[in-house]
């Protein structure tokens, strides 16, 4: 059993682990330093190395078991499991549901806002806005991670749909690459 994060790792919450634990800020960050009102947007710049360290600091502090979520808990939460839908919130995409390439803000928004695109449980952001690490490999080879949920850059029936998968190399990071956490509860 787990409980998947309701949005993406903000900046915010990221500069707390930057500023206890002493890891590196992410490439955007000036001197260290989070960019004037991004606060709330979700941590981007961060490698899946950075966001499974993010998750054993969390988990440190915290006493919980915290991770990156599988590609099979991210899609649960993403889709439900009621249906085959296309989008968090159902079949047919809006462009006031989600951040991607087609709202053409061409950057990151605060987290959650967009509160029509929530998934069946409530999740939000799970289409657009950032690509999500999971912790699952792409394949056999066990090289590159899975990335999902699309970003601000891809288009909403290329990459921000709930089965878009795509692959990347865990030392990768860019603009558009961010995470969710989830929490393992113990029976």
């Amino acid at each position: 059993k787990y409980h998947i994060a309701k949005t993406p790792v903000t900046n915010a919450q990221y500069r707390l682990f930057v500023k206890d634990d002493g890891h590196s800020a992410p490439g955007n960050w000036k001197d260290g330093r989070i960019p004037r009102g991004l606060e709330i947007h979700p941590v981007t710049y961060v490698s899946w190395y950075d966001a499974m360290s993010y998750c054993k600091w969390l988990s440190k502090k915290t006493g919980k078991h915290v991770r990156l979520p599988s590609e099979a808990e991210w899609e649960k939460a993403a889709r439900g499991t009621q249906d085959k839908r296309k989008f968090p919130w159902g079949d047919y995409f809006g462009p006031a549901k989600c951040n991607c390439g087609d709202l053409g803000l061409l950057d990151t928004t605060p987290v959650g806002i967009l509160t029509e695109g929530s998934s069946p449980f409530g999740c939000l952001d799970m289409a657009g806005n950032v690509w999500e690490w999971t912790d699952s490999f792409f394949d056999n080879k066990k090289t590159s991670k899975v990335l999902r949920g699309g970003s601000w850059d891809a288009s909403a029936f290329g990459g921000a749909r709930c089965f878009s998968r795509i692959e990347c190399d865990p030392n990768s990071s860019a603009n558009d690459l961010g995470f969710r956490c989830v929490r393992t509860i113990d029976n």
